[in-house]
């Protein structure tokens, strides 16, 4: 174990909220003064303190300004860190047991943060010394996009080879690695050493060839080896997806249903879409026969994904809802005194469809600082405790323009925001012709 100056370990601690750094100071003076704890407030300036290699435990929180706990786990697998890393978030992981078996190495503490419980586990991963389960491993990523619903591309090269992991609301929805695609190029993505990581933008829904849920992933992962990589090249995986059935990956080659394909979105980086609330039903595909096949294994066609599953697009992703977003916000801009409207999501960033009567860069700005603001409030009411929630918000710009901004109900993420003249307009009036339209509103 490395040690600080003082001859104790030293301990990093990665969060935005100065309130929670020193929340987390004051235990560790009175409860472990042995120990040196730094505090970072992003990713960037955490990864200028790893620069300096006197680090022995890192604990981060993953909402972060600039780098954010993703990224920043993504430059410690990349950098082959290998050290103690502890994740804090509002979501649960799969179980320890799970984990373990598909050679997670990160831990994971649930908010709201009990620092007490986080000092004994701190001070046990300290007492186990330098065993090989440490750093950041290729699935403690998809474990932690999951969690954070994250919508993007995991670009993995490991020298020549290179493959690409889609997910969509956090859920892996596509692989793709040379010819193979689905869990074929999982497992043989995840066979690779040493693997390069980067995330980059998906920029268009992607056709589903990938029908697992995480669990069910972190399950096969371990069986990766040779063989199966090869069996896996030749003839394709495929879950089935009978009703209720278990996990099961089968060569593949004589289904052939075709594949309704999502329309397609134009999305930023790291968004972190809404999975419906209910599951849509698809009828299954008719099967082929299944008499064997005399063509050798080599002339196997690929596997044939089954439908998509519902979880991989959001409601507001449909053609219909679509053009439902369009004519609320056209309702939203004819509020008396309405000069701007937007159904946005604070999880994306921008809007899914703005219209105003001001210049459209000031309109985008102000959409996506309305985005931060509703995730802010929305951190805010999850500390709180369960089902705390908020009406609206009212911001008084510098103009004077009046925003008010409003969640949508059922709709985690999306809200409404309507721009007043006061002027023009009576802002009661408007606040309730909001609520209405929320109110009314389901995609």
């Amino acid at each position: 174990m490395m040690r600080s100056r003082d001859g104790g370990p030293q301990i990093l601690f990665v969060d935005e909220e100065p309130a929670i750094q020193r929340g987390v100071a004051r235990t560790w003076a009175t409860g472990a003064p042995e120990h040196r704890l730094t505090c970072a407030s992003d990713g960037a300036e955490a990864l200028r303190s790893l620069d300096g290699g006197n680090v022995d435990l890192l604990i981060t929180s993953l909402v972060m300004p600039l780098i954010d706990g993703v990224e920043l786990l993504r430059h410690l697998a990349n950098r082959r860190v290998t050290l103690p890393v502890i994740v804090v978030s509002e979501h649960e992981p799969p179980p320890a047991e799970l984990r373990a078996r598909a050679g997670c190495r990160v831990e994971f503490v649930r908010e709201p943060l009990d620092r007490e419980a986080l000092l004994r586990r701190v001070h046990a991963l300290l007492a186990e010394g330098p065993p090989a389960r440490r750093g950041v491993t290729l699935a403690d990523l998809l474990i932690v996009l999951r969690m954070e619903r994250r919508t993007c591309v995991l670009r993995v090269t490991a020298g020549a080879e290179q493959g690409a992991l889609c997910f969509s609301a956090g859920a892996l929805i596509d692989a793709q690695c040379g010819e193979n695609t689905g869990m074929s190029a999982v497992l043989e993505i995840f066979a690779w050493q040493g693997p390069v990581l980067a995330l980059d933008v998906l920029v268009r829904a992607r056709r589903p060839t990938v029908f697992a849920t995480l669990d069910e992933l972190l399950a096969a992962l371990p069986r990766v080896g040779a063989e199966v990589v090869q069996e896996a090249a030749v003839h394709g995986l495929r879950r089935s997806v009978a009703q209720g059935g278990a996990m099961g990956f089968v060569g593949e080659g004589r289904d052939s249903a075709p594949v309704p394909t999502a329309p397609a979105v134009v999305r930023a980086a790291f968004l972190s879409l809404v999975p419906p609330a209910a599951p849509v039903v698809v009828p299954a595909a008719p099967v082929a026969s299944s008499a064997p096949s005399s063509a050798p294994s080599s002339a196997l066609p690929e596997a044939t994904p089954g439908p998509a599953p519902a979880r991989a697009v959001a409601p507001w992703e449909r053609g219909a809802a679509q053009t439902k977003i369009r004519g609320v916000v056209a309702q939203a801009l004819e509020i008396d005194g309405a000069v701007a409207a937007a159904l946005a999501s604070w999880e994306l960033d921008h809007s899914l469809g703005a219209l105003g009567k001001i210049e459209a860069p000031s309109l985008e700005a102000a959409v996506a600082g309305h985005c931060r603001v509703m995730r802010a409030m929305a951190t805010v009411m999850a500390r709180v405790g369960p089902g705390t929630s908020f009406r609206d918000l009212l911001i008084t710009a510098e103009d004077g323009r009046l925003d008010v901004l409003a969640p949508l109900r059922g709709e985690d993420g999306l809200f409404l925001w309507v721009a007043i003249d006061p002027q023009r307009g009576s802002l009661a009036l408007a606040r309730r012709k909001v609520q209405e339209i929320v109110g009314e509103l389901v995609l």
